[in-house]
C-alpha cells in the first residue's frame, strides 16, 4: 500500500487483500443503474460504482480486534442513501467506517455483511450524518 506524509493511504497503485472470486469476472465491466427486483424495498435507485477506494474502520462494536483498521476495498454499488464494497475482512452491523473516495470522505454504518470468500466480504452500509462528516 502507498502511504502519503501524514501516514494516511493513498489509493493510486495501492493493492487490496480483497480476493475477487474467479466466476465473477466482470466485475469491472459492468455501469449504470443496478436492476432490482420486484420485491426489493428501496427508498433510492442504486448504480454501479467499480472503483478502488480507501476505507478506515472508525469504530466497531465490542472489543474485537481487526486486521485492517485501514485498506483498500472494492466499490460495488451506490445510491443516495448508502453503498455496498467488498472488503477483506468481516465487518459488522453498527461498526462505523470511513470511505474516502476521490478526495472525499463518506461515513458509513454497516448494516449487513455476507461472507463470499475467505478474503472476500460484500459490505453494504447507510451514509451517516453527524461530526464524522466531512
Amino acid at each position: 500500500m502507498l502511504c502519503k506524509d501524514d501516514g494516511s493511504l493513498a489509493v493510486g497503485e495501492a493493492t487490496s487483500e480483497v480476493s475477487i472470486p474467479a466466476e465473477w469476472d466482470g466485475f469491472f465491466a459492468y455501469r449504470g443503474r443496478v436492476k432490482s427486483s420486484s420485491r426489493e424495498q428501496r427508498q433510492h435507485p442504486r448504480f454501479y460504482l467499480r472503483a478502488k477506494a480507501l476505507l478506515h474502520v472508525v469504530s466497531t462494536i465490542g472489543a474485537r480486534p481487526t486486521r485492517y483498521t485501514q485498506g483498500v476495498i472494492y466499490l460495488k454499488d451506490i445510491s443516495r442513501g448508502g453503498m455496498s464494497f467488498l472488503h477483506a475482512e468481516q465487518l459488522f452491523p453498527m461498526d462505523q467506517v470511513r470511505v474516502q473516495l476521490d478526495g472525499r470522505a463518506l461515513d458509513v454504518q454497516v448494516v449487513r455483511c455476507r461472507k463470499i470468500t475467505a478474503q472476500c466480504y460484500e459490505v453494504a452500509g447507510q451514509f451517516r450524518k453527524g461530526p464524522l462528516m466531512s
